[in-house]
């Protein structure tokens, strides 16, 4: 486990009673755009964080049938089948709770954290750092990250929609002010601050089980916890959650820009405390 890097919050749970799954979905380097023969970034550019021939997991071709092209969903598609294969693991094991369920993660482990707390009801609360973007945003921004994205999704659906599928399950998103990853065009989390609004739909009545978690940094995962490693040792107490949710009249826009918050008195361990109402005392995340 990566507790040098960006990667220490499975140990953050692991400390806290949780039994941690950390699975490898990791990037792919036989892709031909972002691989070792990616044309726009050069040899290996994606190897410090692709696969881990070491452990078994090393660079294979797309799972699909051999008529069809190159599309988006067949990497993300293997890695929440890999993600919901592995939860099937958990539950069979004896001291695990199999309804007290989260699934946690940062950047491409928060959207196959997302997805997949989508299409398992057994999740019952989702965590995803970094990653709630307007695709119609991201699609265009022109960063690194949309060239794994080879096929146009945005006709059929948005973040929001796998929110939707998530709801009313308990579902808290993560995003830094400073996060560049989804909108090269600053503010940066305005995008987020929209499609969170959108998700807000879906809950309905049951609003209090969606949290946007706006935090100072960047693309980083937060706890609100001194204890823990948020970005080296500097933290900011506590969940903050965007004062303003919505316009305030018609056609106001100022509402997405604004970065104020609320302080919640609670860290994301308490807030997953409280939004997980089950009685059982266990826990495991993965």
């Amino acid at each position: 486990m990566d507790l040098d890097g960006i990667y220490w919050y499975g140990d953050a749970y692991a400390r806290r009673g949780y039994v941690v799954l950390a699975v490898d979905i990791s990037h792919r380097d036989d892709s031909p755009l972002y691989g070792p023969n990616s044309p726009r970034y050069g040899p290996d550019y994606w190897s410090p964080w692709g696969d881990d021939p070491s452990h078994g997991n090393g660079p294979h071709s797309s799972i699909r049938p051999d008529e069809l092209e190159s599309s988006d969903w067949e990497e993300n598609g293997e890695r929440v089948w890999d993600a919901m294969r592995a939860l099937e693991y958990l539950i069979s094991l004896p001291f695990v709770d199999s309804k007290n369920v989260i699934v946690t993660g940062l950047s491409m482990g928060g959207e196959i954290a997302t997805i997949v707390g989508a299409l398992d009801p057994r999740v019952s609360v989702v965590v995803a750092s970094g990653w709630s973007p307007d695709t119609g945003v991201f699609y265009n921004t022109g960063h690194r990250c949309s060239n794994w994205v080879y096929a146009d999704n945005r006709e059929y659906l948005d973040t929001s929609d796998f929110h939707a599928l998530i709801a009313p399950r308990s579902l808290i998103i993560q995003t830094g002010r400073e996060d560049h990853v989804w909108s090269l065009v600053r503010p940066f989390f305005s995008a987020d601050k929209a499609v969170a609004r959108r998700s807000r739909v879906a809950y309905g009545r049951d609003k209090k089980q969606f949290i946007h978690y706006l935090h100072y940094d960047e693309h980083e995962y937060h706890v609100g916890d001194k204890n823990s490693f948020d970005n080296g040792g500097d933290y900011e107490p506590h969940v903050q959650t965007p004062i303003m949710l919505e316009p305030e009249y018609p056609g106001e826009i100022g509402w997405q820009t604004d970065m104020h918050t609320y302080d919640s008195k609670d860290t994301l361990f308490d807030c997953i405390k409280k939004l997980n109402k089950s009685e059982s005392k266990k826990s495991y995340a993965f």
